[in-house]
């Protein structure tokens, strides 16, 4: 359910896509915006988005609750992606496809983290999305 949704709103946002967009000074529109995993090789920066829980009833609609990982290739610039996608997300309201979506909550974030392996870093942001459908 979330994928096309997150995924179009992130790459609408002009500030998430000026870090996870075009390669500038070439025709290559490498997007960087994946679901569940990044292709082996994707260069840094770039985001990887997945449902962490099912769709939910509550009293404004539905929900579901999904979790954004922004990777980096230092520490700063994966916290400033995660607080661009934070705002991105926060913001948002309106109608995508044949979804109205009422907006987002932050539920949880967490910064700092390097992964040994690649030497990359990743902040994670989980929210729950507050939606319906026509």
């Amino acid at each position: 359910m979330s994928s096309d949704l997150i995924r179009e709103i992130l790459l609408n946002n002009a500030s998430v896509f000026s870090r996870i967009g075009f390669t500038w000074g070439t025709n290559n529109k490498e997007i960087r915006c994946f679901r569940s995993s990044a292709p082996m090789g994707t260069a840094a920066p770039y985001i990887v988005y997945h449902d962490v829980g099912g769709v939910d009833g509550n009293p404004v609609g539905k929900s579901l609750k999904f979790r954004v990982l922004s990777w980096a290739s230092d520490e700063l610039s994966s916290k400033a992606l995660a607080n661009d996608v934070e705002t991105a997300l926060k913001n948002f309201s309106g109608k995508s496809g044949d979804t109205w979506i009422d907006g987002f909550v932050l539920d949880f974030f967490s910064d700092s983290h390097e992964e040994k392996e690649t030497g990359l870093w990743y902040s994670i942001r989980t929210f729950t999305m507050i939606y319906g459908v026509n």
